[in-house]
């Protein structure tokens, strides 16, 4: 038996009368219905191609979709899309700006758009941009958050608070709505309110690694070491974190102020054994900390040493091998050192007191 298909194809080739113009309209409406089809298969080879991260076979693939079928949006929007992630904003914003016209009351199109200004430093039209997201989907947490996000970037403190507010009086939650109100009290110099908003999004996402750093550097900022020790400890448990160079060094500092100077050491001669943090500044800094904290001598002059031949324009290493030498008795060598600290581009308080001591145990005045 013959398609329908071919046998509307063979009626137009033998020229059968009285249904011409009937058989035209369903050879272009099958002719449609199989570019669409088309383009269906060819969106998602795109989408595919897009999420791998293939770019430009993903835009080639794009392309295709807009030619077999112009009038649909989301090939345009794919291919904004792939344009920002090739970094070309402009001709995102162009694509953009097509699948606008086609879908005025898709939330995602306003959404890239924003992207997309934002990549053009185009901030007020950006901010428009989600604004009309937000409002297309105002149960999205994602957008509202853009907004709120946008609003911080300029400095609107305020307004992003009220984004955040008029948000959370809907009912819509985002672990992301506390977090943000935390850096925004950051901003204003309100760390303990920072520190109770970032408790509240751990709350919302006890596991996100993100959330707990924030977390932890806020205790840190409020002094609180004995949790900020236990957060970072969670933190670097879990397996994308572990043995993180940055997080070991917080987690050090605390177990310093905890007056745990032990586990610091541990910790930190770990750090100095790796590759890439070798050379850290700040590890030899701290361990030059426990090394006093422990009358560990020896420790205290490796780690001097160590701070001026990495940076002999800093203070502190000549302050830590000025404090060894006095602990060595050699106060004129002590002196002439901490002259050195002193001298540096910033003088460093502490040694300038250092000095002042060193002068005492001379029998000198300091003038």
């Amino acid at each position: 038996m013959r398609s329908v298909f071919a046998a509307f194809a063979i009626g137009a080739l033998t020229g059968c009368t009285g249904h011409g113009s009937k058989t035209s309209e369903h050879l272009a409406d099958a002719n449609a219905n199989m570019a669409r089809v088309r383009a269906a298969t060819q969106y998602d080879l795109a989408y595919q191609q897009f999420r791998a991260g293939q770019l430009n076979e993903a835009l080639t693939a794009a392309d295709g979709v807009i030619e077999l079928d112009p009038r649909v949006a989301r090939g345009h929007l794919l291919r904004a899309r792939v344009l920002l992630e090739l970094d070309r904003a402009e001709a995102a914003l162009e694509s953009a700006g097509a699948a606008s016209e086609l879908d005025p009351e898709n939330a995602e199109v306003e959404y890239v758009r924003g992207i997309a200004f934002e990549r053009l430093s185009r901030r007020p039209d950006a901010i428009e941009s989600h604004r009309r997201a937000a409002a297309l989907e105002p149960e999205s947490a994602h957008f509202t958050l853009s907004v709120a996000e946008l609003l911080v970037d300029v400095g609107s403190l305020d307004e992003a608070i009220e984004t955040l507010d008029d948000a959370d009086d809907r009912g819509v939650t985002h672990p992301g709505f506390p977090q943000l109100r935390g850096h925004i009290a950051l901003l204003q110099g309100n760390p303990d309110e920072a520190l109770g908003w970032f408790r509240e999004a751990v709350v919302l996402r006890p596991e996100d690694s993100i959330l707990l750093e924030d977390l932890a550097r806020a205790q840190i900022t409020t002094r609180r070491f004995d949790v900020a020790e236990l957060t970072l400890r969670r933190i670097l448990d879990a397996e994308p974190n572990a043995h993180r160079p940055d997080l070991e060094h917080l987690r050090a500092a605390c177990l310093i102020e905890l007056d745990r100077p032990v586990e610091a050491r541990t910790i930190l001669r770990e750090l100095a054994g790796d590759e890439d943090p070798a050379d850290d500044f700040d590890v030899s800094r701290r361990l030059s900390d426990v090394a006093l904290l422990m009358g560990d001598d020896a420790l205290l002059l490796s780690s001097a040493q160590r701070m001026i031949a990495l940076s002999p324009g800093r203070a502190e290493g000549y302050l830590s091998l000025a404090v060894w030498k006095r602990k060595q008795g050699d106060h004129e060598g002590a002196l002439a050192t901490i002259e050195k600290a002193t001298g540096q581009p910033v003088p460093n308080r502490a040694a300038v007191a250092l000095r002042r001591l060193i002068l005492q145990d001379l029998g000198r005045s300091d003038t």
